[in-house]
């Protein structure tokens, strides 16, 4: 028997159980990160007719008009849910399909520097292992869709930049999609356009002149695209300005949240991300080549340098503003991954080589039995919480009691409570109302002595954790 009778190789197998085994038992779980609930819930509400596509709804009180972020990952999701309806699956079987896509876009951009389809997997595997990426598809981040395009982005523009024409399709549809990258995330979702410049730094098979033609012919295109919609109505002019003046300038001034070491918080997460990949591809490169001196590990081929340099051209940029999380490094990681994958690429193919047949066939059955294993593990699991167990909990009781879209009076320290807030709009599209008007519902903390019930309110007994729920019983 030889290996290329196998359909699906077996390092491939490993990765798919990789790949599902960091995603799918916890993407069957209840509950999520708050933004991830957030961004699920005005998807819904859109599915619903609650909003629209430029003028985006969380909550009754929270965020009518919602201009914190743009629409396309929000009316994209919304899709899926007008199709599938509105179980707790449907955001997280967008996630799954996102990195899906993004896995298979990792490895056709690989393709275009490596001829081989038995090495695909090796950047897939490196990409999906970085901690950051696991946490942000199971929490449904707007970045998961940004990257999808500015990959794909990337793909069009390096094959427009190769095929010796000054100006051409490819660099089109390559703008094309940093447009659709830039109506996901904003700002971030523009580093595709120093494509060519980096691709001229690294391997010179263009002159400078045509680099920099190439740049500005994509910035003028995507520029241009994006005129077309902002001047399209009232309705999108209203929505940038407002995204524009709320988001992105009080971002930039330090208004918003501020990471813990501030603008330079970026670097303390690449390296907080990065550093286990990177000492393993260390460590393949020395054992592969025992004979290499120390000092030789650290030089790195051009392949590793260009994608390394996109890396950093999509994650240096963040330091614009003091506003930082880890997950805002998602899109860079794919160029990351390939340009660790590539560096070791000569070992683990000499590694492959050297396996025998019988070795391939314990793989494959071992990653079967694995992959089973995965898959009993999410049927045993399924809709269970994995975090925010008590608030999930106090949230269905709730439902249980209270009409679907109903707004209920709370105190302000519960209305920033913004976990509870989020699973009351997700789930039974409840609004938590600090002002002084008297809806039918109240809902106070169990715990909070300070706050009297007023007059014609009566709690319900209905076996809430962390809060008691009155219910009006007259006028």
């Amino acid at each position: 028997m030889t290996l290329q009778k196998f359909k699906i190789h077996p390092f491939e197998s490993i990765t798919i159980v990789v790949f599902t085994g960091l995603l799918v038992p916890w993407l069957v779980r209840d509950g999520m990160f708050v933004d991830g609930v957030t961004y699920s819930t005005i998807a819904r509400n859109m599915a619903d007719g609650l909003g629209s596509f430029w003028q985006l709804h969380y909550t009754n009180t929270l965020y009518p008009v919602f201009y914190e972020q743009p629409p396309l990952a929000f009316g994209l999701q919304a899709v899926f849910f007008k199709v599938l309806g509105q179980g707790m699956m449907v955001e997280r079987l967008y996630s799954f399909l996102s990195a899906s896509v993004l896995a298979w876009l990792i490895a056709l951009l690989w393709k275009q520097f490596v001829h081989s389809r038995k090495t695909s997997w090796l950047p897939v595997l490196m990409w999906i292992t970085i901690p950051v990426i696991f946490w942000s598809y199971r929490n449904n981040m707007l970045e998961n869709t940004m990257s999808i395009w500015d990959l794909a982005s990337v793909i069009f523009i390096i094959k427009g930049v190769r095929s010796g024409k000054s100006l051409n399709g490819c660099l089109i549809t390559g703008s094309v999609f940093i447009l659709l990258a830039f109506l996901t995330k904003g700002l971030p979702g523009l580093f595709p356009l120093v494509v060519p410049f980096i691709y001229w730094l690294i391997f010179k098979q263009c002159t400078p002149g045509r680099m920099i033609l190439q740049t500005f012919f994509v910035g003028v295109m995507a520029g241009f695209a994006f005129l077309i919609i902002y001047i399209s109505g009232e309705g999108v002019r209203l929505f940038f300005t407002s995204y524009f003046s709320s988001q992105v300038w009080h971002s930039i001034e330090g208004h918003r949240e501020i990471a813990q070491y501030g603008r330079i918080s970026i670097f303390y997460y690449l390296i907080l991300e990065l550093w286990p990949a990177f000492l393993i591809m260390l460590l393949i490169k020395y054992v592969g080549n025992s004979k290499t001196k120390f000092s030789r590990l650290f030089y790195f081929g051009k392949n590793f340098w260009f994608f390394f340099y996109l890396g950093l051209s999509a994650s240096l940029p963040l330091m614009i503003s003091p506003k930082q999380s880890d997950y805002f490094l998602v899109p860079s990681t794919p160029f990351f991954a390939l340009g660790f994958a590539a560096e070791i690429l000569p070992y683990v193919e000499k590694f492959m080589h050297q396996m025998r047949n019988r070795f391939f066939i314990i793989v494959r059955i071992i990653s079967g039995v694995t992959f089973a294993g995965i898959l009993i593990i999410a049927v045993m699991n399924f809709g269970k919480p994995y975090r925010d167990f008590e608030i999930l909990k106090d949230v269905y009781k709730i439902k249980e009691s209270v009409d679907y879209g109903t707004v209920i009076t709370a105190n302000r320290k519960m209305c920033e409570n913004w976990s509870l807030v989020a699973y009351l709009a997700r789930i039974n599209n409840n609004s938590l109302d600090c002002s002084q008007a008297k809806h039918d519902y109240i809902l106070v903390c169990l715990n909070d002595n300070t706050q009297k019930w007023p007059p014609k309110y009566k709690p319900l007994n209905i076996g809430l954790i962390n809060f008691i729920l009155l219910h009006r019983t007259g006028y």
